[in-house]
């Protein structure tokens, strides 16, 4: 059957052994599903009041799950000198600070990552997805030159493209 115990009594699960399997599992708990938004649109940002990188409807699958939101956001040459990120779920900014900016003043890439885990709405369906950044000031800024930077930008790299990759999880 492909477990089998050691000489001193631990359980071990030969993975050599081929298994399969019919059927459906009830009641189980743990990932319900995963979506990837891809952005590859290079973009010259211009000096604004805010701008959306991600814009899109994710379709959560149950009602209060938990929702974990990884963001990969790459740009190219800063330009200011600080910047606020903003993750919107549903309508509202589930968690604040979580995807930090870091001015380096450099022509190089630099990337906006962050992660956020949080419970998701009382509702199934499609919400509303948003990642943007603005200053808390309400100043007109621009966090870089480029978003999404390719080899017009610096001869040595590719097309880049930013993501959220959203898990959902029943737990």
């Amino acid at each position: 059957n492909g477990i089998a115990d050691d000489a001193i009594g631990n359980t071990k699960l030969d993975l050599t052994a081929n298994y399969a399997f019919t059927g459906s599992i009830t009641g189980t708990k743990g990932l319900i599903n995963v979506s990837q938004t891809t952005n590859d649109n290079r973009v010259s940002l211009s000096e604004a009041t805010s701008y959306n990188f991600f814009s899109f409807n994710y379709d959560q699958q149950k009602a209060n799950s938990k929702i974990r939101a990884d963001i990969h956001v790459v740009l190219w040459s800063d330009s200011a000198g600080t910047t606020r990120m903003r993750f919107y779920y549903n309508g509202s900014e589930p968690q604040t600070g979580r995807s930090p900016y870091t001015y380096t003043a450099q022509d190089y890439n630099f990337f906006i990552q962050g992660t956020y885990f949080f419970t998701g709405a009382s509702s199934t369906g499609n919400k509303a997805v948003v990642f943007s950044h603005d200053a808390a000031n309400g100043a007109s800024q621009k966090p870089a030159q480029i978003f999404n930077p390719n080899h017009n930008d610096d001869a040595r790299q590719n097309h880049h493209v930013s993501y959220i990759t959203i898990s959902e999880y029943d737990i």
